[in-house]
């Protein structure tokens, strides 16, 4: 009598093997149908003004600033010790020649729970930006551009919800940061751009928002409604963008990220638009209703897109001045890779490195303490000299 056959036992390699094989024409054939789908659309970007391309500064003279944070952390105790950091790095740029011109930094190291510690961080992160932008622009040799790697303002998801006795860290952290962006904004404004024709830029490089530019796309751009939070300098011209309410499901079926790799080349960056007016709770309120602007720029194939996020509102932020602004990033940016940043971030974020190796050592102190309780004793000793029965 023949024994019944057994389903073999199938390894992990062996299934992914098979599952690779079969899946493989289906992704190639839906990658290459959104790049047609791109490929038909991106020229109607750029006829109606929504992609354009711009120069390169030649020679380049700029003073510029960098501004990195960084946090590490580690568990001690049901805890986390963190170490926060943000790093300044000034550069003087004469005639295409760069030098380093200084440095500073802000830091602080304490314990903390695990309550909403990852944006209690970031509001961290973002408060000691801003206290290293107030340096610069106080400083004898002030910047004509500050880049920093954080937003320039809160979106709502950062404001603390629920009980106000509920996660006082994380509401303190916040009130922090509301209050150090506002009071820069505040104390700074006549130095800024563009309030001053000739004032220090601050531009944000931050990764977020990077659908914003398919949102406005699938507006109807033809109405006043729908072309309300492009920035009005930028001129888009309304006769070719009727061109695109054909293309939203074209546009819909493509990712965010993907969708700006194939419409943007090199040297070029997408239209300003003002990120306040599809999110108008961003916080401080009083610093967004300034106008809170967002374009996409490339500077070479190599390079991702970059979100660049600054503040104002036209008619200081002309067309002229976007596009020298998208060309003095690109002149700073080093094309390494896709993850290329700009020369001064990229040296603010090699300071910021040693930030690990400290909590580390930081650790090991309080552990090390913590077993001996040699802190305690020293506190404790000779309290009994102040003790009432004693007297």
């Amino acid at each position: 009598m023949n024994e019944p056959r057994t389903s073999r036992p199938t390894t992990l390699a062996q299934r992914l093997a098979v599952m690779t094989q079969v899946h493989l024409p289906g992704t190639v054939g839906r990658i290459l149908k959104q790049n047609r789908d791109i490929e038909a659309i991106a020229p109607y970007f750029k006829r109606a003004g929504l992609v354009r391309s711009y120069p390169i500064p030649v020679p380049f003279t700029l003073k510029v600033a960098g501004i990195v944070t960084n946090v590490a952390t580690r568990p001690v105790w049901g805890g986390l010790l963190y170490a926060s950091a943000a790093v300044r790095v000034d550069l003087t740029i004469e005639n295409s020649a760069i030098k380093t011109t200084g440095e500073d930094s802000a830091c602080e190291i304490d314990d903390i729970d695990y309550e909403d510690q990852s944006k209690r961080f970031q509001l961290i992160g973002i408060r000691q930006a801003y206290e290293m932008a107030a340096a610069a622009i106080r400083s004898g040799d002030r910047p004509d551009l500050i880049l920093m790697d954080c937003p320039l303002v809160l979106n709502r998801s950062m404001v603390p919800m629920g009980d106000p006795a509920d996660s006082p860290g994380y509401r303190r952290a916040y009130e922090e940061a509301i209050e150090g962006i506002t009071r820069f904004w505040n104390e700074h404004q006549a130095a800024l751009f563009p309030w001053n024709p000739q004032g220090v830029i601050v531009a944000s490089l931050a990764s977020e928002r990077f659908g914003a530019i398919i949102f406005a796309a699938q507006q109807d751009l033809r109405t006043v409604e729908g072309r309300k939070h492009l920035l009005a300098t930028e001129e888009v011209d309304d006769q070719q963008v009727q061109n695109l309410v054909e293309s939203q499901t074209a546009i819909a079926s493509v990712g965010a990220r993907r969708f700006l790799q194939g419409i943007l080349e090199k040297q070029t960056r997408t239209v300003a638009f003002r990120m306040n007016v599809k999110a108008p709770r961003m916080e401080p309120a009083v610093v967004a209703a300034n106008g809170v602007i967002g374009l996409h720029v490339r500077a070479v194939d190599q390079n991702a897109p970059q979100l660049v996020q600054i503040i104002g509102d036209g008619p200081g932020w002309t067309r002229t001045r976007l596009d020298r602004l998208a060309g003095e990033i690109s002149a700073l940016t080093i094309s390494s890779g896709k993850h290329s940043i700009p020369i001064p971030l990229l040296l603010a974020s090699q300071a910021t490195a040693s930030v690990p190796s400290f909590v580390d050592a930081y650790r090991s102190d309080v552990e090390d303490h913590i077993r001996r309780r040699q802190l305690e004793t020293d506190w404790l000793s000779g309290i009994e000299e102040f003790h009432p029965e004693n007297e």
